[in-house]
């Protein structure tokens, strides 16, 4: 039975903290070790990890670098044969481990994925995507399947990774969102096949914590950058993926500005920019046949008219909050 590393970066959770750390220790998979790198916390997070310190459970404290500071120190330390990330405040269900090294090993995949479900803190539980037969993809497809929205997610936590595979592959330091979706491309080019298997293994609660709730910062400008940077490495690398690469940064894009207005602050120089980016890859996207229709249109009046798709997007924002609280 070959060893699974499992890495928790950890920053100011204690009120989830041990749930996390209990789901990790039903796991049904008997070898595995885990690895708690506690990111400068400064509640009482570092004290929780220092009690569970034991032959199997390794605890790192380090000053505060963000969460892929915290995932890349756990990687130079872990020794198993394949890798887990889960995130602190995450529960994960007892066969996880046992799942998903079971569907590497019998497909002879670098990495193996399955379905996950978000909680919100109304108690309301949505699934990742409809349920589907277990699949294998072949790099490529795995990579199109992730940028066009199929049933490969963009998040690293509902992957079991091959240790050789993701050698000398680091987090990006400099960005807050969109790590995990910048390491993935880089690992499913390195792989051979992606194994996808129908199970909801992972539980994500949902904090409020992506691009389109934290709001805008300054730090949104480097976020930008990056998907900016990674679709242009798609681009070079397997040109013949372009259109999903171009579909992925144009959400990300469109998101930015739901960020804004959901914060109600703006960045003009930064909306002209977008207005530019998305002017520049609106054919790509209207070509794309996985794109839905109000996407679409949504990019054809960022490219025309920011401001026309801010007023309409928070009138339809205002709408569904309207009816939320009638209900």
């Amino acid at each position: 039975m070959d060893l699974v590393s499992i890495i928790v970066p950890v920053f100011n959770v204690e009120k989830y903290l041990q749930d996390c750390v209990d789901s990790l220790k039903e796991q049904t998979y008997e070898n595995i070790e885990m690895i708690f790198v506690d990111d400068g916390s400064t509640d009482g997070s570092a004290e929780i990890c220092d009690r569970l310190a034991s032959s199997n459970i390794l605890v790192v404290h380090k000053k505060n670098g963000g969460v892929s500071s915290a995932r890349n120190c756990g990687l130079k330390i872990a020794k198993g044969k394949y890798i887990l990330f889960v995130d602190a405040d995450d529960k994960i269900r007892p066969d996880m481990v046992f799942r998903l090294v079971n569907a590497i090993e019998k497909s002879d995949a670098d990495i193996a994925t399955c379905r996950f479900e978000k909680k919100y803190k109304n108690g309301k539980i949505v699934t990742s995507c409809n349920e589907y037969d277990e699949k294998i993809f072949t790099n490529l497809e795995a990579l199109n399947e992730m940028n066009n929205e199929g049933i490969i997610s963009a998040s690293i936590w509902d992957k079991l990774f091959s240790r050789e595979l993701i050698e000398h592959i680091e987090f990006p330091l400099n960005i807050i969102i969109g790590e995990d979706y910048t390491f993935n491309v880089k690992t499913f080019l390195r792989a051979r096949n992606v194994i996808a298997i129908p199970n909801i293994l992972y539980q994500y609660n949902q904090n409020e914590d992506s691009v389109t709730h934290r709001g805008f910062t300054e730090k949104s400008y480097a976020v930008l950058d990056n998907y900016i940077d990674t679709c242009n490495f798609i681009r070079m690398k397997t040109p013949q993926l372009r259109l999903g690469a171009e579909a992925y940064l144009m959400r990300q894009e469109m998101a930015v500005i739901v960020s804004m207005i959901r914060a109600e602050a703006y960045d003009y120089a930064m909306i002209k920019r977008i207005r530019r980016e998305v002017k520049s890859g609106l054919k790509y996207y209207i070509l794309n046949n996985h794109v839905k229709l109000y996407l679409k249109c949504s990019a054809c009046m960022i490219s025309v008219w920011p401001y026309l798709f801010i007023c309409m997007y928070k009138l339809f924002f205002k709408r569904i909050r309207d009816m939320s609280a009638i209900e």
